[in-house]
């Protein structure tokens, strides 16, 4: 969702414009508005001293009533941790006789308790609590949170229930109702999702991402690799498990026929989405699917300004296409938060595959997976496994898909 209107700055002599949504900060360089760029992707994770990358994050919080200070805890912590935008400064409330600092952000409210300013918390992670104290604090935070857009929170209500279980972010209004052919809607904006009923039908709470991805509509996720920059689809979880299995053979034991070495094939027009490592190891090979068609995908990647890109696609038919050397850093994946509560940006840590429709009964595509993740391996020995929520192949058993 967007969080306000969309602007212009200028850096160094140059002029941008820009505009907040939820889950990133979208620019482009005046007058090429068909290239537009993230600002998570400029910033990869840091806080730079100034620059273009700094100019947007102050302009960022700036036009959403907060003033960005890169000695805070909650604004590192919300850097790193991908939060998106602040909604307003951050604030204090007592509860139980105890004092909290909070800030709410598009895709979470941060709190601590006062003075302990470095153990920055997220509110979501208390959703599901039921100890008393939590629950007080948990609701008092909420109450905050809805406050703090001008809306209201009612514990009781269906819509405010089920937003704290889907963790989609913090609410952008209060509920409103809309007449669609004779027929009334309730609907509620939150930042990462809308949802809504029929009046007075209060507790069948629909989801709008659901009912566009029935109808085909490519809004904020589905599986098409070319319809997002990978690690900001709502399919995602905010905490990415990591498996601590080692390197996994895709099958029993294999020997590829030479033939199969010919199909790894350079793909052209050459793809321009990749950035240097700066130095970071390689430690994970992150699967991807893709809904297809593949030429469709490849072409998507090889355009100037996707910002999404891999480092190798496995085609149904089992052909092979490298897009980008391994030393370099590809838009596959987003900040991930590891166990512990450290986030890294997984791009930077990571090798990219991208299968066509992954079919595990599909003899040819299933070969050239395992050529491939053999061929990976020996270059980096110690790599792991990990894939993604869009990997799910079809003959697979869902809970064998993993993480």
């Amino acid at each position: 969702m967007p969080m306000a209107n969309s602007k212009r700055l200028t850096v160094d002599g140059v002029e941008y414009s820009y505009q907040p949504f939820a889950r990133d900060t979208l620019y482009s360089q005046v007058p090429n508005w068909g290239i537009v760029q993230r600002m998570s992707q400029l910033l990869g994770g840091s806080i730079p001293p100034a620059g273009l990358g700094r100019a947007l994050l102050e302009a960022t919080y700036r036009d959403n009533s907060a003033t960005f200070r890169p000695e805070w805890a909650f604004h590192q912590y919300a850097m790193r941790a991908d939060m998106g935008p602040p909604i307003g400064e951050s604030r204090t409330l007592v509860v139980n006789g105890l004092s909290y600092a909070y800030q709410v952000f598009a895709r979470d409210t941060l709190y601590n308790l006062v003075p302990n300013w470095a153990d920055v918390r997220q509110l979501s992670r208390l959703a599901s609590t039921t100890d008393p104290a939590s629950v007080a604090l948990r609701d008092a935070l909420l109450r905050a949170t809805y406050a703090a857009t001008g809306a209201r929170y009612e514990p009781g209500w269906s819509f405010h229930q089920l937003a704290r279980q889907w963790n989609i972010g913090a609410p952008l209004a209060d509920p409103f109702v809309l007449d669609i052919e004779g027929v009334p809607y309730n609907i509620q904006v939150y930042a990462l999702e809308t949802v809504y009923n029929i009046v007075p039908y209060w507790s069948d709470v629909k989801r709008l991402s659901t009912l566009a991805a029935a109808q085909n509509m490519n809004i904020a996720g589905g599986t098409n690799f070319r319809s997002l920059v990978l690690g900001h689809s709502p399919l995602e979880t905010a905490v990415l498990p990591v498996t601590d299995e080692p390197v996994p053979e895709v099958g029993g034991e294999w020997t590829p026929p030479a033939s199969l070495i010919s199909r790894v094939l350079h793909y052209t027009p050459v793809v321009p989405n990749y950035a240097d490592r700066e130095g970071a190891r390689v430690l994970w090979l992150v699967l991807h699917g893709d809904t297809g068609p593949a030429q469709a995908t490849l072409d998507w990647m090889a355009t100037p300004g996707s910002l999404t890109s891999t480092h190798y696609y496995i085609t149904s038919t089992g052909v092979i296409y490298g897009l980008a050397g391994e030393r370099f850093m590809t838009f596959h994946a987003g900040n991930v938060m590891l166990r512990g509560g450290h986030v890294i940006t997984m791009n930077r840590y990571s090798i990219g595959v991208v299968l066509e429709r992954p079919d595990i009964t599909n003899a040819p595509q299933m070969e050239a997976l395992r050529w491939l993740v053999r061929d990976i391996s020996s270059r980096h020995p110690r790599i792991k496994l990990l894939r993604w929520p869009s990997f799910k192949p079809a003959g697979l058993p869902p809970r064998a898909v993993g993480g």
